[in-house]
């Protein structure tokens, strides 16, 4: 059964998109090199670069290969209300195919996947056909989870670069320093001061998904706004994986094992 399509609660304007180095100027003319968030802004750009020099990738471990892969983690991916619409159009599209496959697919199986021809001549196989659409309705249910928003609200700034506030959090970054950082990105990308609210006012424990997900009790409505969007992301990914996982009939992954195939 596919996922309804509310309408959204609350719309969040995308801003006009810019491009790189326009939001590379924006975000050097706020960066202040000494301050604490411009060493924060350092220290993700330098474990950012020994991460790609592990692997020998000399060319996107340069400066401004990293400044690009923080423009592209942060940047909405939508860039009008025209290309919303397209896009929003083939989800809604995928919505309508999902219950139509589901009910051929149940009318196959009913006749055992044996289909007889209606001038009663023998009957056609479709076992092949049958796997094929349990395969497609299932990547179908597993695309609508990501692309409807059951909560029927439209993404605001925080959405756009949860993986990148995210990301801060391996690299020993404060909460206010991490947001403070996060701001000046989206800032860049030309989010106005009322859809940067969000990012504001945390305390200065460290920053991390560990930390977000192990103090519940903590308070505060942008708080629990960044832990429950990154809770959220993070158990979809989760969730998306165990359900492949099942329905490829493939074991739990056992790292013990792996580690004993590798050596």
């Amino acid at each position: 059964m596919s996922p309804s399509r509310k309408p959204a609660k609350k719309q969040y304007p995308l801003p006009q998109r810019v491009d790189f180095k326009t939001w590379k100027d924006n975000l050097e003319r706020s960066l202040k090199p000494c301050s604490p968030v411009g060493q924060a802004w350092d220290r993700w750009l330098e474990k950012q670069a020994e991460f790609y020099k592990s692997f020998g990738d000399t060319e996107r471990a340069q400066r401004d290969s990293l400044f690009e892969l923080a423009y592209l983690m942060t940047r909405p991916q939508l860039a009008s209300d025209v290309e919303k619409k397209k896009h929003d159009y083939a989800a809604t599209k995928l919505g309508e195919l999902l219950p139509l496959m589901e009910s051929a697919l149940g009318a196959i199986k009913a006749c055992g996947s044996q289909v007889v021809p209606e001038d009663g001549t023998p009957a056609l196989d479709l076992s092949e056909l049958s796997r094929n659409l349990e395969d497609s309705a299932f990547h179908i249910q597993e695309a609508l989870r990501f692309l409807v928003k059951p909560r029927g609200r439209s993404a605001n700034a925080l959405s756009h670069c949860v993986m990148f506030l995210s990301d801060l959090g391996s690299c020993k970054v404060t909460e206010k320093d991490a947001l403070a950082l996060t701001r000046l990105l989206m800032k860049a990308h030309g989010f106005q001061e009322d859809d940067l609210i969000i990012l504001s006012g945390f305390s200065r424990k460290s920053f991390s998904i560990d930390s977000i997900s192990r103090e519940p009790k903590r308070t505060g409505t942008a708080h629990k706004r960044v832990q429950a969007l990154i809770s959220s992301k993070f158990d979809m990914v989760e969730s998306l994986l165990e359900s492949r996982r099942i329905h490829k009939k493939e074991p739990p992954f056992n790292p013990a094992l792996y580690k004993q195939k590798q050596d």
